[in-house]
This record gives C-alpha cells, structure tokens and sequence, in this order.
C-alpha cells in the first residue's frame, strides 16, 4: 500500500526532472552551437580608431593579395568546402561588383601542404594525387609535414622563390602587395581582407598584420600575430623567404611566434598593427580571451578554430546564404 502511494508521488517529480534536464541540455546546445549575432561590431576596428569608416575603406586603392592555407593530406573535406566558398566569392560575387567602374581587388589562394609521410596510405596518396591534378591549386613544399616545425619559414621560401623572383622572368605572373599565411580552420571573408588593407598603401614594403598578442613584459619579443591570419607585405615576406636558416633552427617552436621573432630580429619592425576587433576565435569557443562581446557580425575579417565542419554551416550561411 505504501509502495503504491510512493509510486504515485514519486513518478511525477522523476518526469519533471528528466523533461527539466532534456529541456537543460537543449538550452546549452543552442547556446554552443548558435553564433549570436550583431549588425555592428561590438567594438572598434584599427581604422575606426584611426577615424576611417568602414564605407570609407572602398574609396583606397585596390590591393593585390595572395593567401597560403596550411592544411595537411587528409583534410579532403575541408579542402573542398574553402575551395568551393573561395572560388565563390572571388569568381561569381567580383568584389565591389555594385560599384559602376570601381577596380576590383585582386586574391589569389593555394593550399600549402609538407611532403607527406611515410604513415600515410596508398589509397589517401592516391586520392591526393587526383585531387591535385584536378584542380591544380595545391602546394608541397620543400620540407616534411610538420607542426611548429618550420612549416611557415618553407612556406615563405617557396614565395620568395616562386612568386616574387620570377615576376620579373614571366610577365603573366602577378606581383601582389601583400602575402597571407593562414590555417584550414580560419574562415576569411576575401571582400572584408581586402577592404581593410587598402588604407595601408603607404606599408607596402613593411607591414605585419593580424591579431596581435602580448607576450610576457620581460620578453624582448613584445607582441606576435597570432597564426590564425598573418598578413605580410611582399618585401617582407622575400626577405623571409631568403634567409638562411638551418633545420635546427626551426624545430619546435610556435610558428606564429617564430615568425615574429625572425622579423624583429632581422629589422622589419616598422610598422606592425594589430586587428584586435575584426580578427576573432569562433564565439562558441571557450579558449584564449573571449571575443569582443562573444558576436559575429558582417565586417568581421576573420574567425578561427572552426575546426569541425559543423562549426562552418552557420558561418557560411550567415555570410552568403545558400550560395
């Protein structure tokens, strides 16, 4: 008899705490999955600061840039996703493309790859192997695959030695102003980059640009770009790519704070400027400083760390639509 009226009081209390918990983990899905949203950012870019609009950044001259994405043999899937967003945007939307007789900047793109182990599969070669041939726009440098390993100092010695030294031997290669190195789980919006390096015309030769971290106060080194974006300008990505620096020298450090080092060490320190407020991790992440305001909004440049697919639906969708 007690039994039965306990079962009467209890099974209520147990369905109002499991409708509770799936209505609990509902909410933190939503949470951890949704990029909250502003029309405008939450905080104020280099130009703003420096008392230039963003409707103003159209009125510079065009730019010519050229990005490297670091990605690695097995990442088929995301290199088909950047390849078909990039094409996109640079073949179909033509930047500017609603502003009559406006010149168009202009953006190249390469995946940039380390020669592959001998741990990788005969089926995943081989599957490399025609996805290269296909569609022609990947690079293998002169070095193994690797992580904090030098990938970055190779990367620029192929620029120096494909992409600025023979513009002078091959009038159809293109001479770009600026150089980027990049990793496969950054998305950039191509129009919003261009945008932004426009007003630094006059940096040409000397500039490091990204979202700038502080370093510890008793380091020489005060600040690097973090490697989610790193943009150089072409005399300075050729100076790197030129420099005589033995594998010692390049193993086991971070690549984002190598970079940095290399060009403070060796004089190209002049002009340096951080993107703290358009250059962001992805919102949903809990890591490093939050965002500024933890939002996505349309100038953003650049987001990081979307690192599983489902990560991108949201971006792509809230940048382009069905596209």
């Amino acid at each position: 008899m007690h039994f039965k009226i306990f079962k009467k009081i209890i099974r209520p209390i147990i369905i109002f705490l499991t409708l509770s918990l799936i209505f609990v983990i509902l909410l933190f899905q939503i949470y951890f999955t949704s990029l909250p949203r502003a029309y405008n950012p939450p905080c104020e870019s280099y130009h703003q600061l420096h008392n230039i609009t963003y409707s103003q950044l159209s009125t510079y001259p065009p730019v010519k840039i050229f990005i490297g994405i670091f990605t690695t043999i097995e990442t088929f899937e995301r290199r088909h996703l950047l390849r078909k967003l990039y094409r996109y945007e640079i073949n179909t939307r033509q930047f500017n493309k609603y502003i009559e007789n406006e010149q168009k900047d202009l953006i190249d793109y390469k995946f940039i790859l380390g020669k592959p182990n001998e741990l990788i599969t005969k089926e995943i070669k081989l599957k490399f192997k025609i996805e290269s041939e296909a569609f022609q726009d990947i690079i293998i440098l002169d070095d193994d695959e690797n992580l904090n390993d030098g990938k970055t100092y190779y990367y620029f010695k192929w620029v120096a030695e494909n992409l600025i030294k023979k513009v002078g031997e091959n009038n159809t290669l293109k001479e770009y102003d600026y150089i980027v190195k990049t990793d496969d789980d950054s998305f950039i919006n191509l129009k919003n980059l261009a945008l932004n390096l426009r007003p630094f015309s006059q940096y040409t030769t000397s500039l490091y640009y990204g979202y700038m971290r502080t370093t510890s106060p008793d380091n020489s080194l005060k600040m690097y770009a973090t490697g989610m974006i790193e943009v150089l300008s072409t005399k300075y990505a050729e100076k790197v790519g030129n420099l005589t620096i033995s594998k010692e020298d390049l193993i086991n450090h971070p690549e984002d704070v190598w970079l940095a080092w290399i060009l403070m060490v060796n004089g190209m320190n002049e002009h340096w400027i951080g993107e703290q407020c358009l250059i962001y991790d992805d919102p949903r992440m809990i890591r490093y400083e939050p965002s500024k305001g933890s939002l996505i909004f349309p100038q953003t440049i650049t987001i990081h760390n979307l690192k599983e697919d489902w990560r991108w639906n949201e971006v792509i969708e809230y940048f382009y639509g069905d596209y």
